[in-house]
């Protein structure tokens, strides 16, 4: 009896480990999706319990697992499958080499912002309204860590002088949103201004897209 116990969790181990083996290790000399596929119909399938649409199915970068892209709730999430097609995993997947976080570059793929949809006629231009290319930044003045960004950001386009920056506000704290608001209704508070080393005020009055 212990001998078929025995063969018997052999076997269910050997099953398991041949569903996660990658390129040479029971896969042939191809890829593994020469002998594993899933299509996004089957895929639907597997995960017909959960409240959404598989709109993609890609090998993941980790051998062994799908990457789905389930649209769900006006989002589209990565997400992964095993070659067995019964687990289903849903977090971030860190690549050691590059300290790339795989999932969240995935996200940002699958759920591109619209750049027309933000609003500029508040924004804050620094460098050369002509310039070719304009980056959104989205910045606090009293938040220690934006007003080093703000220090970097008068290097940058002395180097980089193609490039302008369009500076929106977007508080941190509440506290800090009620003293920001009298700035933007008098003076839409000024580059100058928000450019203090330390985040410090100083009103000096200006219009938005002002280039200085």
């Amino acid at each position: 009896m212990k001998k078929w116990l025995i063969v018997t969790i052999l076997l269910l181990l050997a099953n398991s480990a041949t569903a996660f083996m990658t390129s040479g290790e029971g896969c042939g000399a191809g890829s593994c999706t020469d002998c594993h596929n899933l299509s996004k119909t089957e895929a639907n399938e597997v995960l017909k319990q959960i409240d959404g649409e598989v709109v993609d199915v890609a090998p993941a970068e980790v051998p062994g697992l799908w990457r789905v892209a389930m649209k769900m709730n006006g989002k589209t999430w990565p997400l992964y499958l095993d070659y067995s097609k019964s687990f289903l995993i849903s977090g971030n997947v860190i690549q050691l080499a590059s300290r790339k976080n795989l999932t969240e570059s995935h996200y940002r793929e699958l759920n591109p912002v619209d750049l027309s949809t933000i609003p500029l006629d508040d924004a804050l231009l620094l460098g050369d309204p002509q310039a070719k290319t304009k980056v959104i930044v989205f910045t606090d003045p009293h938040c220690p860590y934006c007003s080093q960004l703000h220090q970097e950001l008068k290097k940058a386009i002395k180097v980089r002088p193609d490039i302008a920056w369009l500076i929106k506000m977007m508080p941190i704290k509440k506290a800090h949103g009620k003293r920001l608001k009298p700035f933007y209704v008098k003076n839409h508070l000024s580059c100058s201004m928000l450019l203090l080393p330390g985040g410090n005020f100083r009103h000096h009055p200006a219009k938005p897209n002002r280039s200085i």
